[in-house]
């Protein structure tokens, strides 16, 4: 724990005061609700699951329509499959790095916005 400066010290008494300036930030962020809640960890990991399951599921729905019409020695479906699934997990892989990079530049601009306060 973070224990009170001793009296007398002005280099003590201005980090404990950038200590609880720190903490204030942080319940000021909570209130405004910069904190995610579970649900919206439960909403991006569902998104990354869908995003490679649909594409998969589409290619294979059109191998069988086209394995049933449109017989050919290879297997529609698994090669479709295998498209739709490279497919979902390129679009998840996308995703995934996008979200990152807000990730950074919002703790970029929090950096800023400390070092613009002190």
């Amino acid at each position: 724990m973070n224990k009170p400066p001793e009296k007398g010290s002005d280099k003590s008494r201005d980090e404990f005061i950038k200590l609880i300036a720190a903490k204030e930030k942080l319940k000021l962020a909570a209130r405004r609700g910069e904190q995610q809640s579970v649900w919206v960890g439960f909403i991006k990991y569902g998104t990354i699951g869908w995003s490679v399951a649909l594409p998969t599921l589409a290619g294979v729905a059109c191998g069988i329509w086209l394995d049933k019409n449109y017989p050919a020695p290879h297997s529609w479906t698994l090669s479709l499959m295998a498209l739709g699934l490279f497919t979902g997990c390129a679009a998840a892989w996308h995703w995934v790095e996008s979200e990152e990079m807000k990730i950074k530049k919002d703790d970029e601009k929090k950096k800023a916005e400390d070092k613009k306060d002190e």
